[in-house]
Order: structure tokens, then C-alpha cells, then sequence
């Protein structure tokens, strides 16, 4: 009997430390509420740059005000001073072809980059992705039934481009190999990405897969579903071709050769919004526009990062994919170039203090 008592009392003691513990969690919950706010803020605006943004869309302002919204309830980042000296440049560059060049593409152009600095200016950890999550995984279920429905098109979901679809959803299928409780979003995500026609996208996707299960470790049982559901998007998507222009498997090295042969005219000095032009490669298209050095700048920082961060964490992989990406498609810098700003100054999460730089 007295042994009982005992076990009862041990357990007690058990149950009450943990309601204690749930207490105090709460309350650093509650007491960190600027921070989830600023982070709710912050994702939606990179959710909406998905959306039409042209120079007079009712979305064009909304991001802006909700990142500068942010600017105002989280800290502000320290970066180092070489990263600074980068994105001075990169700004710098954008604002002085306004001079050079002084019509509306170009000054939007230029605003844009310089409003998505703010991404960089604020003080964010790897918990800012949670807050995606919703983004990610609607977007999936959008292009799943937008290709159920128009079963011959390339599927966009509520994204302005079935190109800018595929891109997002690679970040969410990064986020989701790396979190333990929302692992499953990879589902269908990874089943949604083939209906966007991107093959780029679907390569980066297969090597995301194949990368993270490695280095992460995933269960064997994660790993072959995400393999299935992807070989059956794949089918389901008629293998690599694409609707419009309907060339088959054969696409993928047409693209490639249209794109890695296209001409292209730097220029040392900014040279405004390149009007027409067919080039789709992030740093050879800002060495059109904002001149060398810009190119150079945004190619040296990505660099650098992923070779100074730790191998294989979440904010490595999602770097290393907005510079794959960026080397077919130009979307990861308008409109959504507040991913990579993001992307350069984002923290690894501690929970024991807060959030420990990773690019130090």
C-alpha cells in the first residue's frame, strides 16, 4: 500500500512540474508575441509576392506595407560589414540606373529591390517559416485541383506563374523535410510540383530529396512515399512534357540550350529595365540592368554564404535552391526577391536563447 502511495505521489509530483513547464512556455509564448507577429507579417507579404504585382495591381503596395509593418516590432539585424557592403552595392546599383534609364519599369524595378532590403533589415530565425507553412501548403492543393481541372495546362494555383509556383513549392518542400511535426505537408507538395510543367524545379526537387534524406536522415518509409507520389505527379503530369509547346522529354535540353545561348550585353554602369529582353538568368540579367558589379555582388554573396554557413541545414538548402532556380528563372529576384534578402540574414533558432547567427 505504502509502495502505491508513493508511486502516486511520484507521479503527482511528475504531472505538476509538467503543468509548470506548460506555464512557463505559454507565458514565453505570450511574451514573444511581437516577434510571432512580426514573423505572421513577414510571411504573408512573401506569400503575396506570389500574386500579380505588376505596377498597378492592388497587390503591389500590400507586401510592401506589411514588411515595413514588421520593420517596426521585430529587431533590427547586424550583419557583418562585408554583407552590407554587398547589398549597398546591389541597392545602389538598382537606384542609380533611375538616372540612366528614368522610365516606370525601371523605377519599379528599383523600388522593388530596395523595399525587399527590409526582408534583410529585420532580425528573423528559422521559426519565420512555420508561419509559411499555410501558404505552402494551400498553393499545393490550388495547382492539384487547378490540374484536375485543366488536365492539359500547366497548373499556377493562386501564383501569377506556374514558374513562380514551382519555386515556392520548392521551398516548401525544403522546410517540410526539415521539421519533424509538419513533415507531412512534403506530401503534397512534392505531388504538386510536376503539374507546374517546371523540369527545372522537378530536378532541383528529386536532388532536394535525395540531399536532405541523407544528410537529415529520414525515414526510409518518408523517403520511399515521397519518391512514389512523385514518380505518380510525374504520370499524371504526361512525363516532362508541357502543354505549350508540347516537345516532350526533349524540352529539357531545348531549354537549356535556349537559355545558356542567349546573348547577352553587360554593361560596367547601370543601364536601366532591359526592355524585351529574352534572358531569364538572375545575375546575367542584373548585369544588364544594374551593371557588372551588381552581378557580380549578388553571385559572390550567395557564394560565400553557403560556403561559410554549417553544411545541410534548413536556411543552406533554401539558399542553395534560389540559386539554382536563379540560374533558369528570374522570379527569385522579381517578385520574389525578398526570399533571397530574407534568406542572407536568417537565423538558425536556439531555443535556448533566441536565435545564434549562422553566417558569423
Amino acid at each position: 500500500m505504502a509502495s502505491l502511495d508513493r508511486e502516486y505521489y511520484i507521479q503527482a509530483t511528475i504531472d505538476d512540474i509538467h503543468d509548470a513547464l506548460w506555464i512557463v512556455r505559454l507565458g514565453l509564448a505570450v511574451r514573444d508575441w511581437p516577434t510571432h507577429l512580426g514573423y505572421a507579417m513577414l510571411a504573408t507579404a512573401l506569400t503575396l509576392t506570389t500574386l500579380d504585382t505588376g505596377l498597378y495591381s492592388w497587390n503591389t503596395p500590400l507586401p510592401i506595407l506589411l514588411s515595413f509593418g514588421a520593420l517596426l516590432v521585430l529587431p533590427r539585424s547586424r550583419g557583418p560589414g562585408w554583407l552590407w557592403a554587398g547589398l549597398v552595392l546591389i541597392l545602389g546599383s538598382s537606384i542609380a540606373a533611375i538616372f540612366v534609364a528614368p522610365n516606370p519599369p525601371t523605377v519599379l524595378l528599383a523600388f522593388f529591390t530596395v523595399s525587399f532590403a527590409v526582408y534583410y533589415i529585420t532580425d528573423t530565425d528559422e521559426r519565420l517559416f512555420h508561419w509559411m507553412a499555410p501558404g505552402w501548403l494551400i498553393l499545393a492543393f490550388t495547382v492539384i485541383l487547378e490540374r484536375a481541372q485543366y488536365p492539359l495546362e500547366r497548373a499556377s494555383g493562386f501564383a501569377q506563374h506556374s514558374n513562380i509556383s514551382a519555386g515556392f513549392l520548392l521551398l516548401g518542400l525544403i522546410f517540410a523535410l526539415h521539421s519533424h511535426r509538419l513533415r507531412w505537408i512534403a506530401y503534397p507538395v512534392v505531388l504538386a510540383v510536376p503539374f507546374t510543367g517546371s523540369r527545372w524545379v522537378l530536378l532541383l526537387a528529386i536532388a532536394a530529396i535525395a540531399g536532405i534524406s541523407l544528410s537529415q536522415r529520414l525515414p526510409m518509409r518518408s523517403t520511399a512515399m515521397l519518391g512514389l507520389l512523385l514518380i505518380l505527379g510525374v504520370w499524371l503530369a504526361g512525363g516532362l512534357q508541357v502543354a505549350r509547346n508540347g516537345d516532350g522529354y526533349g524540352a529539357i535540353i531545348t531549354d537549356l540550350q535556349m537559355r545558356t545561348g542567349q546573348r547577352v550585353t553587360p554593361s560596367p554602369l547601370p543601364s536601366g529595365f532591359s526592355v524585351g529582353s529574352p534572358n531569364h538568368i538572375v545575375p546575367l540579367r542584373m548585369a544588364e540592368e544594374a551593371g557588372i558589379l551588381s552581378a557580380l555582388a549578388w553571385v559572390g554573396l550567395i557564394g560565400v554564404l553557403l560556403w561559410r554557413r554549417p553544411r545541410f541545414t534548413l536556411t543552406w538548402w533554401m539558399l542553395a535552391a534560389v540559386g539554382a532556380v536563379s540560374l533558369m528563372s528570374y522570379y527569385f529576384w522579381i517578385p520574389l526577391g525578398g526570399v533571397w534578402f530574407l534568406l542572407l540574414g536568417m537565423k538558425k533558432h536556439d531555443p535556448g536563447d533566441g536565435a545564434s547567427s549562422e553566417q558569423e
